[in-house]
């Protein structure tokens, strides 16, 4: 799903990349480094950047739903 759609789609989501250095604000031009944080933050979606992301298994507890920019965000 490209960055475009995802935010049609989801207006309100936030966004994910463990490999971004910024202020983690959970903003595309600075998501969020840490999966929990953005789960804990999200309002319609966690959209995850294109990359490989390492973490432990993830179970959300309020139907949290997961978008990838591409293919390539998993």
């Amino acid at each position: 799903m490209s960055i475009q759609s995802v935010i049609s789609k989801y207006p309100n989501v936030v966004w994910y990349d463990s490999n971004h250095g910024g202020s983690n604000a959970g903003t595309l031009e600075n998501p969020y480094t840490n999966i929990t944080t953005a789960m804990n933050a999200q309002v319609d979606a966690v959209g995850i950047l294109n990359g490989t992301h390492s973490f432990s298994k993830i179970i959300p507890e309020d139907g949290t739903i997961f978008v990838g920019e591409s293919t390539e965000a998993v």
